[in-house]
């Protein structure tokens, strides 16, 4: 090879070697333009959000707020059962009460009619003991929104894993959507403890994780002050039933036992304290297999 040869050979190379330099540089600007222009992660974020507000409902008797529950098909709402009805301990068992006249207040306002089609009973009193309940609404609604799916027996949250959740706190003007996440469970995972904000009225509400399935209902919670309110709360109630002369003295025209009861009652009802519980979605994914027909128009 002479020498002019071999000088366009080595120019040739280089210029090759170049090119697949600028090729590379630019696959790799191509590829971080496409990650920033679809941002995954957020993306994901505002849709769980979005299913998750358009889901909730809120629940109802008459004109009174009871709490929260989501939409499970376009006829059907699941909520806890504590919000739907009253159970009281008597010598003879357990008697429970339905809440009458309930109603449905969907995310845009509309008012449907429902029934509980999950009675506890002594033979299956799994509403009852695992805190779910299902309402059938009367009429379909105006509009469609969006439904959840349950998540399948295997999907578990994770400590630490992110959750979203909306409902209607007591006396709010409107839905409220939380973030939070989750911080344990108990042994047998019936019990997944939230960090999270949660307000009386909220109970019922779904705890969505990033799939956007519901791995819990928002069902109770504890905490230092709420138990001492409670605590509190009961000594006056002795004090009354046993007409304490001395603990009922009235200051002027001030009734300090009816004083202190609405404290006691405005602090519990307003401040979030302590841990919040969600029970799995797993006893109520398994009462729906049991019961097919519950979901039938």
């Amino acid at each position: 090879m002479n020498r002019r040869r071999f000088i366009s050979a080595v120019g040739a190379t280089r210029y090759r070697s170049v090119g697949l330099r600028v090729a590379a540089a630019l696959v790799v600007s191509s590829l971080i333009l496409v990650t920033e222009a679809h941002p995954q992660r957020k993306a994901r974020a505002v849709n769980i959000i979005d299913l998750s507000r358009d889901s909730a409902v809120e629940i109802r008797t008459g004109d009174q707020r009871l709490g929260s529950g989501f939409l499970i098909s376009d006829r059907h709402v699941a909520t806890a059962f504590h919000v739907i009805s009253t159970a009281v301990s008597t010598p003879k068992g357990v008697v429970i009460t339905y809440r009458p006249d309930l109603k449905v207040k969907l995310s845009d306002g509309e008012v449907v009619d429902a029934d509980c089609v999950t009675q506890a009973t002594d033979a299956d009193p799994s509403p009852l003991n695992q805190d779910f309940a299902v309402l059938r609404l009367r009429g379909t609604p105006k509009s469609r929104y969006q439904t959840v799916k349950l998540a399948d027996a295997n999907e578990r949250p994770s400590v630490g894993e992110e959750i979203v959740f909306s409902g209607y706190p007591l006396d709010a003007p409107g839905m409220v959507t939380r973030k939070g996440m989750v911080s344990g469970a108990n042994d047998s995972r019936n019990v997944i403890f939230l960090q999270a904000p949660v307000n009386k009225g909220n109970s019922g509400g779904a705890v969505l994780t990033a799939d956007g399935k519901p791995v819990g209902i928002i069902s109770f919670r504890e905490g230092g002050i709420s138990k001492g309110l409670q605590e509190v709360q009961q000594r006056i109630k002795q004090a009354e039933e046993a007409k304490d002369v001395q603990t009922r003295i009235r200051m002027g025209p001030v009734d300090p036992i009816q004083s202190t009861r609405e404290i006691i009652a405005t602090l519990d009802r307003y401040i979030s304290t302590g841990i919040w519980y969600a029970l799995s979605i797993k006893f109520l994914r398994k009462y729906l297999a049991e019961h097919p027909a519950l979901l039938q128009k």
